[in-house]
C-alpha cells in the first residue's frame, strides 16, 4: 500500500502551508526569545558600535544554531512537534511508522531545515512540487507534517 493510500484509509490530512509558516515563525520567536535572554547581559552590554555588535553575533553564532538545532531535535523526536507546530496543531510524522520520527531522522530533519534557512530558504520551496507537502528537510528526514486535532 503506497503512502497516500495509507494517509486516505487513516484520515491523516496534511498540514497547509499557512500554518506550517506560522508554527515555522512561532518558532523562530521563541527561540530568539529564549536567546536573548541568554544573553541579555551580553546584548546590555553592547555599545551600540556596528563593529561590536557584529563581532558578537560572529562569537554567538554557534551557539545560536546549537539551540536551534537542539529545540527541533528533541521536540520533534519525544512530541512529534516543536511548541509552534503545536500551538498551530499539526505535527512531523514518519513516512514509514506514521508516528513521530525517531532521533536519527530529526536531527537529520533539523539539520537541513537549518541549512534550508541559510541557503535563502530555497529548500523550502520543494513544498510546492511535492504530493505530500514536503520540504527538502521532510524529504530527507523522511516525514510529513499532518494537520491533528
Amino acid at each position: 500500500m503506497n503512502l497516500e493510500e495509507i494517509l486516505y484509509r487513516e484520515e491523516i490530512v496534511l498540514a497547509s502551508i499557512g500554518r506550517r509558516a506560522m508554527a515555522f515563525l512561532l518558532d523562530r520567536i521563541l527561540i530568539s526569545f529564549v536567546f536573548t535572554l541568554i544573553y541579555w547581559n551580553e546584548f546590555s552590554a553592547l555599545s551600540g558600535s556596528y563593529l561590536q555588535v557584529v563581532n558578537f553575533f560572529y562569537e554567538v553564532i554557534l551557539q545560536f544554531l546549537l539551540l536551534n538545532f537542539t529545540y527541533e531535535t528533541l521536540f520533534t523526536a519525544l512530541y512529534g512537534a516543536t511548541l509552534g507546530k503545536i500551538a498551530c496543531k499539526i505535527k512531523v510524522i514518519s513516512t514509514s511508522l506514521l508516528d513521530h520520527p525517531n532521533i536519527l531522522f530529526s536531527c537529520i530533519r533539523s539539520a537541513m531545515k537549518i541549512l534550508g534557512e541559510y541557503f535563502i530558504y530555497i529548500p523550502f520551496l520543494l513544498i510546492y512540487f511535492t504530493p505530500f507537502k514536503q520540504t527538502l528537510h521532510d524529504l530527507l528526514g523522511k516525514t510529513i507534517v499532518i494537520k491533528y486535532a
